[in-house]
């Protein structure tokens, strides 16, 4: 699935090291609206019309949750830009191959069709 998607403009794939085997809860994606051509929410709103259901993962971002309200905080950028920007895949170890194609190929249709999508939504 990483390949496909990764040949997608505006898409950043979360990547575990060499020495990690990962257990697979989910595949964070973050995506730039500029190259992708919608932003997260309305990739999310395309993905769910094709009953592909993301997540919006770390959002908010930790340092904007209630209870660091009245904290003095660094400004975060790239926290905030990944937290608002990021959505997590359904993936799971046992995933078939034909699943993970079901994914791209919706990522890739939803890309394909961004001007219209981006016209109908708003």
């Amino acid at each position: 699935m990483c390949a496909g998607l990764e040949v997608l403009p505006g898409l950043s794939l979360a990547r575990p090291g060499s020495n990690q085997e990962p257990i697979w809860l989910y595949l964070p994606v973050v995506i730039d609206k500029c190259a992708y051509g919608l932003d997260r929410d309305a990739t999310t709103v395309a993905f769910a019309k094709e009953n592909l259901h993301v997540r919006k993962y770390y959002s908010p971002p930790c340092h904007h949750l209630k209870a660091y309200r009245g904290r003095q905080i660094e400004k975060l950028p790239h926290s905030e830009a990944i937290a608002y920007n990021v959505i997590a895949l359904p993936i799971y170890n046992d995933m078939t191959d034909a699943e993970a194609d079901g994914i791209v190929r919706v990522f890739v249709d939803v890309h394909r069709e961004s001007k219209r999508i981006a016209q109908a939504l708003g």
